[in-house]
This record gives C-alpha cells, sequence and structure tokens, in this order.
C-alpha cells in the first residue's frame, strides 16, 4: 500500500485514463497496471499474443494512455525501424522500469509519444516496483546522462538513500559507490540469515536504527541530487590491475554506434581482457582505441543480430557470454537460407535460452521465456536476420520453430478455420486419458475398469483426481472429514433455490444459479474478484466439491414441496448424498452410485472441460470457472443428452417400437440423442459396457424390465447397424435413476455433481502449470471499410 500511495501523488491517473498491460504475471512490474487502474478508476487492456509484434498499434487502436515496460521493447521497436517520430499520440505517460534506459532510446520514444511525460523508473524487486523516478526532458537530460544512461532521478518521499564504498563507508557527492535506500517499501528481508547480513546495512541516524538495501548497483549523485545508475557491482572487473567498469566500455560503444552493446571479460573461465557483443556497432577496434585506454577495449567486438533477453525482457548476460562462445570459434560458411538448426538458433539468441532448450517443436509460451515481451524479440531478430520488415498479419506464423522456418523460406500461407478445435492440441494433462483408438479411459495412470473393479470409494477417486496419486487410508479418512465439514450451504443460496423451485425451474439451470450465488458471496468475502492463490483455488475447488450435492438433493426436496434433508457430517460422501436425497443408504446404492462417479468423474477436454479451462486461464474465480462448465454441461449436444437419451423413450411402446422408431431417424440422417460420441468412434465408449452393467442390475433388482428392454432394443439396433452408428453411455443413466426412484431430469446435474471433481483437477493442474490466457483468433469476413453517414431529422 505504501507504493500505491505514492504513486498517486506522483502521477495525475484520472477515470479516462488507458493502461497497457504489458508483462507476463510472474514479473513483479505486472501489478502497477492493474493496481493504479483500479485506484484512479481507468481501464487495462492486456497485449494479446498477435500484438506483441506490433505495440505501436496496439496502443493506437486502444488509445492507450499509460505505458509501461522494459527499456528493451523500445529498443526492439527502434531496431525494428518502427518507432517514429509523432506516432504514439494517445500516450500520457511512458514508463520505463526493469533495466536501465538508454539515452537514445528516451529521446526517441519521446519524439514518437509527443503528448507524453517519459519517465525512468528505478527499483530493484525488494523496494516494491520502483523506489525513484526521473522525468525525461528533451532539452536538458543529456547532458545529465552518464554513460548514456538516463538518471534514475530522486528516491522517493519517505525514503532515504546512502552511496557507500567497499567498506560501507559514505562516498563524496559525485563519487561512485553502492547504492543504499531504507523506507517503507523495502521488504523486510530473506529467508537465508546469510543473505541477509550481507545485503542489509544498519545504521544509526538521528537517534534511530535505519535498515539500508544494499542494492548491488554502482550509482553516484548528481550536483542536483539526481541519483545515475552506473553498472552492477557484479560488472565491475579486475583485469591486469586494472579497476574496469564494464558500462564504462558498453558506454563508449553505443556512443560511436551500437545500438547496444555488452562488454564480457574473457576467457570466461580465466579473464585477460575484455570482448564485446554489440548490435548495429560498424566500426572497427582502431575508433575505440581512440577513445578508451588499452585496458578498457575490448579485443574482439561481435556484432549480433539481437540481443538475447530474460524471461523478464532483460538483457541475458549470460546468454550474451554462451553466444560469444559459438561466435567466437572458427568461422563456418553461412547457408543462402535458414535452416532449420539457424532458426532454433535464431530463436534460442533472441530469447536468451541455452540452444539445447529450443526444440523443433518449440512454440509461443514453450519454453516459458518465448512470452509476449520475448516474441517481441523472436520478430525483431528474424526481421534483423532477413532484412524485411515483417507485416503483422503474419505474427501468427511466427509462434513457433516450424513457422517461423516456412516462413523464411517463403511459405506463407492463410490458416484454415476450425471452429470445433478438433484435432488441435490445446494443452497437456496427467488426468485423464481418453484412449479413443484402443476406447479405453484412465485416471493418472489406472484403467478404468481397473477402479472400478477395486472397491474404490468416492474419496479414493476423486484424492486420485487432485492429486494424481491414489490415497492410503488414512488420507482417504482425512479427506473424507474436510468434505464432511464443508457440506452446509448458505442461506443465500438456499433462498435461490426456494425461489427456482417455485417458479419451476429445471434442476440443472437452478444447480448454475447457485453456484453463481455462491461466487457472488465470495465475491463479497474477499472484497472483490483478485486472482486466487492454489491454496485457495483448491479450499473453493473442495467447498464446490462438498456443497453441489446438498445444492441439488435440496432443490429435489424443495420441488416435491418437502424440507431439504440436512447433510450428516459422519457420513461418507456418497451415503451422505443417498441420504439428502431421500434413498435408501444401502450397501447397493452406494457401490451402485460410487461407479456412476468414477464413470463420470473425467473425460479428458470435453466441451465444457474446455469451457472451464478457458475461463480459468483469465484467472476467474473457481466458482465462476465451474458455473461456465456447467452451462455448456446443459447444452443438448453435452450433459443434457444423458436425459433425453432415455426419455425420448417414454412414449414407445415396447422394444419393438423403440427399434421401428430408431431405425426410421437413422435411416432418415437424423441424430438420436444416446447414439454417436463426439470422439469415440468404432473402437466404443470405453464407459457403456460397466454403465450398461450397473443400470442392468438395478433395474432388474427394482424390477423396471420394461424400461430396461427399451433401453437394450436401443443399443441393439445400433450396434447392429453398418453405418458406423455407436450406442452411447447416455442411454442407461436415465434407466439407472428412473430404476432408483429419482426423476430423469436430475440426470445432467447429477453428473455435474460427479464432473466437478475433475473440473477442480484441471483448474488446479493448470493453475500449477502456468496456463496463458486462451485467446484465439477469428478471421474477419463482414463489410470492408465504410463511411458512417449520420442520421437525419434528430434534434
Amino acid at each position: 500500500m505504501a507504493y500505491i500511495h505514492s504513486a498517486g501523488q506522483r502521477y495525475d491517473f484520472a477515470h479516462t485514463d488507458v493502461f497497457a498491460l504489458t508483462f507476463d504475471s510472474t514479473f513483479d512490474l505486472s501489478i502497477f497496471g492493474p493496481f493504479m487502474a483500479w485506484e484512479s478508476g481507468a481501464s487495462a487492456i492486456t497485449m494479446r499474443p498477435q500484438d506483441v509484434s506490433n505495440p505501436v498499434h496496439f496502443i493506437n487502436e486502444n488509445e492507450v494512455s499509460v505505458w509501461l515496460s522494459v527499456p528493451s521493447v523500445a529498443k526492439a521497436l527502434i531496431n525494428a525501424a518502427a518507432l517514429r517520430p509523432w506516432s504514439l499520440p494517445s500516450l500520457r505517460y511512458s514508463l520505463f522500469c526493469g533495466e536501465a534506459l538508454p539515452q537514445y532510446c528516451a529521446s526517441a520514444w519521446q519524439q514518437a509519444a509527443h503528448n507524453s511525460t517519459v519517465i525512468n523508473m528505478y527499483g530493484p524487486t525488494e523496494a516494491t516496483i520502483s523506489v525513484s523516478d526521473y522525468v525525461w526532458n528533451q532539452e536538458t537530460s543529456p547532458e545529465q546522462c552518464v554513460n548514456d544512461l538516463v538518471p534514475i532521478g530522486h528516491i522517493y518521499t519517505g525514503h532515504h538513500v546512502i552511496i557507500v564504498d567497499e567498506a560501507n563507508q559514505d562516498v563524496p557527492i559525485g563519487d561512485r559507490g553502492e547504492l543504499c535506500i531504507a523506507g517503507p517499501q523495502i521488504f523486510s528481508g530473506y529467508l537465508d540469515s546469510d543473505q541477509n547480513n550481507q545485503r542489509f546495512l544498519h545504521r544509526s541516524e538521528g537517534g534511530q536504527l535505519r535498515k539500508y538495501y544494499k542494492t548491488g548497483d554502482i550509482c553516484e549523485i548528481l550536483s542536483d541530487g539526481s541519483i545515475v545508475y552506473v553498472a552492477r557491482t557484479d560488472h565491475q572487473v579486475k583485469l591486469s590491475g586494472y579497476r574496469i567498469e564494464l558500462g564504462d566500455t558498453e558506454a563508449t560503444l553505443r556512443k560511436l554506434g551500437a545500438t547496444d552493446a555488452v562488454a564480457v571479460p574473457w576467457p570466461p573461465n580465466e579473464p585477460k581482457f575484455l570482448v564485446a557483443a554489440t548490435i548495429g556497432f560498424s566500426k572497427d577496434i582502431e575508433a575505440v582505441k581512440q577513445v578508451l585506454p588499452d585496458y578498457m577495449i575490448p579485443q574482439k567486438i561481435v556484432d549480433l543480430d539481437a540481443m538475447p533477453l530474460n524471461a523478464n525482457g532483460k538483457i541475458d548476460r549470460k546468454g550474451v557470454a554462451e553466444l560469444l562462445v559459438e561466435a567466437l570459434r572458427p568461422a563456418e560458411v553461412a547457408t543462402s537460407k535458414l535452416s532449420l538448426e539457424d532458426v532454433k538458433l535464431l530463436v534460442a539468441q533472441a530469447l536468451g535460452e541455452d540452444p539445447s532448450n529450443i526444440s523443433d517443436d518449440s512454440h509461443l509460451h514453450e519454453p516459458g521465456s518465448w512470452d509476449s515481451l520475448g516474441h517481441i524479440s523472436v520478430v525483431a531478430a528474424l526481421e534483423t536476420r532477413l532484412g524485411v520488415r515483417i507485416d503483422a498479419v503474419h505474427d501468427h506464423e511466427l509462434r513457433s520453430i516450424q513457422g517461423i522456418f516456412a516462413f523464411a523460406h517463403g511459405r506463407t500461407e492463410s490458416r484454415q478455420v476450425n471452429r470445433s478445435l478438433r484435432g488441435l492440441l490445446v494443452t497437456e494433462t496427467s488426468i485423464a486419458n481418453s484412449d479413443v483408438g484402443n476406447g479405453s479411459l484412465s485416471y493418472c495412470g489406472y484403467d478404468l475398469t481397473d477402479l472400478l473393479a477395486s472397491n474404490s470409494t468416492f474419496e479414493h477417486v476423486s484424492y486420485l483426481l487432485l492429486n494424481h496419486e491414489l490415497p492410503d487410508n488414512a488420507q482417504a479418512l482425512a479427506f473424507q472429514q474436510q468434505l464432511a465439514q464443508r457440506r452446509t450451504i448458505s442461506l443465500a443460496a438456499m433462498e435461490t433455490l426456494r425461489i427456482c423451485a417455485r417458479v419451476g425451474t429445471h434442476p440443472l439451470p437452478a444447480l448454475v444459479t447457485a453456484i453463481s450465488v455462491l461466487n457472488a458471496e465470495i465475491s463479497v468475502v474477499r472484497n472483490g474478484l483478485s486472482v486466487q492463490s492454489l491454496t485457495e483455488v483448491g479450499e473453493a475447488g473442495m467447498d464446490l466439491i462438498a456443497q453441489l450435492p446438498t445444492l441439488l438433493s435440496a432443490y429435489h426436496m424443495l420441488r416435491l414441496r418437502r424440507e431439504p434433508i440436512p447433510p450428516r457430517l459422519e457420513l461418507p460422501h456418497v451415503a451422505n448424498m443417498l441420504h439428502m436425497f431421500g434413498l435408501p443408504v444401502s450397501e447397493r446404492n452406494i457401490d451402485v452410485i460410487t461407479k456412476d462417479f468414477i464413470i463420470h468423474a473425467d473425460n479428458g477436454t470435453t466441451a465444457s472441460t474446455y469451457a472451464c479451462l478457458v475461463a480459468n486461464s483469465a484467472h476467474t474465480t473457481v466458482h465462476a470457472a465451474v458455473a461456465a462448465a456447467a452451462g455448456v454441461f446443459s447444452g443438448a449436444r453435452h450433459g443434457y443428452a444423458s436425459e433425453t437419451a432415455y426419455a425420448q423413450l417414454a412414449t414407445l411402446e415396447g422394444p419393438d417400437a423403440v427399434r421401428a422408431y430408431v431405425e426410421h431417424r437413422l435411416d432418415d440422417g437424423e441424430l438420436v440423442d444416446g447414439i454417436g460420441h463426439a470422439i469415440y468412434g468404432r473402437a466404443g465408449d470405453p464407459r457403456l459396457a460397466p454403465y450398461r452393467q450397473v443400470a442392468t442390475q438395478v433395474a432388474l433388482e427394482e424390477d423396471n424390465v420394461g424400461g430396461l428392454e427399451k433401453a437394450n432394443a436401443m443399443y441393439d439396433t445400433a450396434s447392429s447397424r453398418r453405418d458406423g452408428a455407436q450406442p452411447n453411455y447416455d442411454l442407461f443413466g436415465g434407466l439407472l435413476y428412473e430404476s432408483l426412484g429419482l426423476s430423469l431430469d436430475l440426470s445432467a446435474p447429477l453428473h455435474i455433481c460427479y464432473r466437478v471433481v475433475g473440473w477442480i483437477a484441471h483448474i488446479l493442474e493448470e493453475r500449477a502449470t502456468g496456463q496463458p490466457l486462451v485467446r484465439p483468433d477469428a478471421r474477419y469476413v463482414g463489410h470492408a471499410s465504410r463511411p458512417v453517414i449520420p442520421p437525419s431529422g434528430l434534434t
């Protein structure tokens, strides 16, 4: 809050502002945009994958007024000749942070964003985003730059700064030393006590003990009190008895024409001299000798296509050194076209990745350094290598190694629309394996048929899906008790169900509505819709798994004009569920409902599960993601078929009528609910045989022979055809619930009570693995540009 307060005082952000969100959420600078937008009531827009290669277009298209990024973004735009004077008129504030801001970047950006205040912010992670800033002035600031780097300005109010030498003694004004900062934004300390001893300096000042954080940055203070960053302490080396600031050599190379420069002690194992990597440096060593003393002159200068960047968009010095190792080997003959290996090396260099981490199948977000900022570097490096300006229309082709290789060889093609997404790999999972070719389904490596035969309980299989391992007895019991404590639902949710019952709502939308009410209550408790931590996600998931049966059974009772049966905390999950539905808590019923759950717990990336993942990728609350999934599950092409597949047989008199009905519809090319599946083909649905067995057992024991005969007639008719018609397991769900004495319209919502375990498992998995925001593209096929004709006759 100290930072939010100070930032609110320094900048006059208004509700009319539009903030650009340029950072991945793993970078501490990513919180600036959302928090300052919330504080001022402004808007905030996240850059989409297709925007990262053309930030200028993004800024202008969205009329962005507040921009914050690392300076490397400006460098990439300048290198690509994409930053032109007066090209960013909407910007009011242009903020840079995360690495040193070169003078040429500030000057070029100010010319492009002529209405903007350009500000260089400084702050190590330990000081909460930024702790000083400097306002760029085109007339006076160049004189204050040191080593062609923009000053980092004055420390924020309420903070204190000192600059010390290696003995932790203050240096005179104008001398260089390590910057140390104290104040409310400085963090309390590391977990490692040795690090605390090394990185904190305690001073008695004005009668109080002040704790300074040693930043590791070499700085000096100008006569007006502005602080100038020079280099890192770990960028100071001693060669042949001389102490050298690498930043001084790098600044000289920039003054001589390099767009960027990094000096590296060489050779890496026993440094004896300097070498340097540059971008856009055309002069020879003789020009450098005219400016620098001998001991600071690089013995070799290697001009690169692009500087490797780390995951936060900063120059990766280790990556530069690794590239120099390659470059300083005997030169190899260059090929006329980029080979696949050339493409992988180019991408590795642009991202600052070890080349071994880039494979033939690497793509955007894999590896993690190929994020939105990294993609800017990749496109800029490719443009430099090919000597062309790449139009943004080709951005989708450059999101993978194979795509870049094809583009470099002139193979550009339009994308094919795939509305169903079938055949596309959208994620990786360790939860459910729907082996379509072999007609099998397994959970975390355990085959469905084996789990059904193992006497596993609801608690065992739920624990397996959530934790990817089967529990021992103690873990299963603890899991059962955790669920039991969460079964009670709120008064608001109960009142919602009463309203739905009075108007005769179908149980499925009643359940979805109740979930949304729970989500609304959570937003009050959590004071908004802020991102839930992984622990909070798990807690919310457990709440939903426990409470959905309570919600559905309560609604079932209310629409029968009976009061809901309260949950019994001492009962296991399935036994309690039977109890709340008013069904006998018998061994047979427990076994049947447990198998019903296991069969429905998960089935890979179904439409509802993918909807859940899409919502989760936006970091909605867990309840919102589950509500979205449940809403999709209610569709006639999805979970609602579990009701209609059996319900359509109700008016048919006997098996013969069923056979005639099915044959007639299939012969006419019409769909029949309960026949066919989105992914399972001739190999069959692995859930069908065990589900049919369970439903048949209960139908015979409950004397529902008529229903069984009609279901089997439909099954046999579909199975006997040669046109690929396959019976669906949904058919036997209705038979099972009818035999148990439950209404058919409970079929789909009961399945939601089971499938929620799979949805929560996928949410947890995706949060843990860091899924990016799902944002596919669409091809525009509407009107071309046309003028607006003002309406006439209006006053």
